[in-house]
């Protein structure tokens, strides 16, 4: 779990509508200690997610010890991580515009000589499905 912030739960931490009976801030600190529970959750805050590719792999660029005025001595600035997973969860915010940038105009993926049905289109649909499915559950 990455949060570019140093604090882990990005825009819920300033926010104060209800959200499951708590504040958005109280809700993430809830959320967040509930993951960091978890054998197969690492928390990544000070960290930029800045690629996704095929396969599930992703980039991302941990801070460190930019913040501080003075590092410790034999502390990198800066880890580039390559993070390998079955299933990720990438949010976007109210504001933000999500590009889908690919082969949308063809109805498989290929791997390895393998073509397996797949539409860019289809899986852009049912993910902002759930969304709202969510949306809807979290305001009941």
């Amino acid at each position: 779990m990455a949060d570019e912030d140093f604090r882990m739960g990005g825009r819920l931490n300033a926010e104060t509508f209800d959200l499951g009976g708590a504040s958005g801030a109280d809700w993430a600190a809830r959320t967040v200690a509930e993951l960091a529970s978890m054998p197969n959750v690492r928390q990544l805050p000070r960290t930029t997610v800045n690629g996704a590719f095929d396969h599930g792999i992703y980039g991302a660029v941990e801070r460190v010890s930019d913040h501080i005025a003075v590092p410790a001595a034999g502390k990198p600035r800066q880890i580039l991580w390559r993070i390998y997973s079955r299933r990720a969860i990438l949010a976007a915010g109210e504001l933000d515009v999500i590009l889908l940038a690919g082969k949308g105009h063809e109805s498989y993926q290929e791997i390895a000589g393998v073509r397996t049905p797949f539409s860019d289109i289809e899986q852009a649909q049912a993910a902002l499905a759930l969304r709202q499915q969510q949306k809807q559950e979290v305001a009941a």
